[in-house]
């Protein structure tokens, strides 16, 4: 007769220990059945489990652990070795660079001190600090005058510039100069106080402040233009292109350098050169209306009418309003013989200006030869009627 079994439960087998190995059952008839399949994987689990590792994979542990420490010291050891490489090679470095040590004097031959002579001990004195020496005067600096002769400038400063915008020029100059007097190489107060001189057209005064900042910033560029604009004003042509030259060359799409050497080589007559900065301008504004206002200009005192047509034609397209670029067109038709159109542009501008403000051109030599025609003497030469005021 058979013995009956226990039923089979869902819990695991307890025939492997927790801490590896395998152990029987307590009881050989519990009802468990023994499988190899779940066994094998029990082990190759517990045979990657750190806690249950094989006496073969903990000698693998300590064989890392020690190439681990082995890599670690090897690293320290460089590290030690390349940092007393770089002590030694500063040190050489600086014994090569550092002056050879003046040799001491020879020490004076030894006098026996007489025999009456009185020994007196004398205790060291304390070493007294210096004031700060200036290398440019040899003499002393008082830091602390020199901090607050610093302040009241910056506050002087600060009240001229204020005068400067409300247009209180006396009160504004004499803060700049309270200011320069204490700080005279401070480029900020010395360029504002030429601003506001230029501002009231004192031209030599603020070119003699721009020299001075321009020296304390040699490569300012507003520094720069401003002092050739004073240049330009004063007829003094060469510095004045050779400032513009130079801003030019470090900002070639400087509008205000260009319009400087424009102005000064028109001056000097150069208008070959003239022209080139005339038409950088006209290229990197096309709005700029005054500048193309004086390459027509230029090109038509050089007799080159065509070119001074277009440019003058542009200007009365882009801005109806410019009376200087009817004026010149009217002048350029003159000079090409074409008297009719000279007339034409002259009776479109007294419609668009008044009759009696471009009668006013007509009175000079350049329309003396308009007279003979009946259209202009028909708008020009009669007196306009009066008219009525309100």
């Amino acid at each position: 007769m058979d013995t009956p079994r226990a039923p089979r439960t869902s819990e695991p087998s307890s025939a492997f220990k927790p801490t590896g190995g395998y152990t029987p059952p307590s009881d050989p008839f519990s009802g468990e059945r023994f499988s190899v399949r779940e066994a094998e994987q029990q082990v190759r689990q517990r045979s990657r489990d750190r806690d249950f590792s094989t006496s073969r994979s903990r000698r693998a542990q300590r064989r890392e652990a020690g190439g681990n420490d082995k890599v670690l010291w090897l690293t320290v050891f460089v590290i030690a070795i390349g940092y007393a490489g770089f002590v030694a090679y500063s040190e050489l470095r600086y014994r090569r660079s550092s002056p050879p040590a003046a040799a001491e004097p020879a020490p004076a031959p030894a006098t026996p001190a007489p025999a009456t002579a009185p020994v007196i001990a004398t205790e060291p004195v304390a070493p007294v600090a210096q004031p700060p020496v200036d290398p440019g005067t040899s003499a002393p600096v008082d830091l602390v005058a020199a901090v607050a002769d610093l302040k009241k400038s910056l506050r002087l400063h600060e009240e001229a510039r204020r005068f400067a915008r409300e247009r209180r020029f006396g009160e504004a100059d004499d803060r700049f100069s309270a200011a320069v007097a204490l700080t005279p190489y401070r480029f900020e107060v010395l360029f504002d106080w030429a601003q506001s001189l230029i501002e009231q057209k004192r031209w030599t005064t603020a070119r003699d402040q721009l020299i001075v900042a321009v020296a304390v910033q040699p490569a300012s560029v507003p520094a720069r233009l401003a002092l050739a604009e004073c240049a330009f004003q004063l007829r003094q042509y060469p510095d004045a292109l050779a400032l513009a030259t130079w801003v030019v060359e470090s900002e070639p799409y400087s509008e205000s350098a260009h319009q400087i050497a424009a102005d000064v080589l028109t001056g000097m007559e150069d208008y070959d050169a003239a022209i080139r900065h005339l038409e950088k301008l006209v290229a990197l504004n096309s709005n700029n209306h005054v500048a193309e206002n004086s390459l027509g200009a230029v090109h038509l005192r050089l007799g080159r009418y065509t070119q001074a047509i277009r440019s003058f034609e542009n200007v009365i397209r882009d801005e109806p309003g410019n009376s200087q670029a009817y004026y010149y067109l009217a002048q350029c038709f003159v000079q090409k013989n074409e008297p009719s159109l000279a007339v034409d542009v002259l009776i479109r501008a007294s419609a668009r200006f008044g009759r009696d403000f471009v009668a006013t051109w007509t009175k000079g030599p350049e329309f003396a030869a308009l007279a003979q025609f009946p259209a202009f003497r028909e708008n020009f030469a009669t007196p306009a009627p009066a008219t009525a005021t309100p």
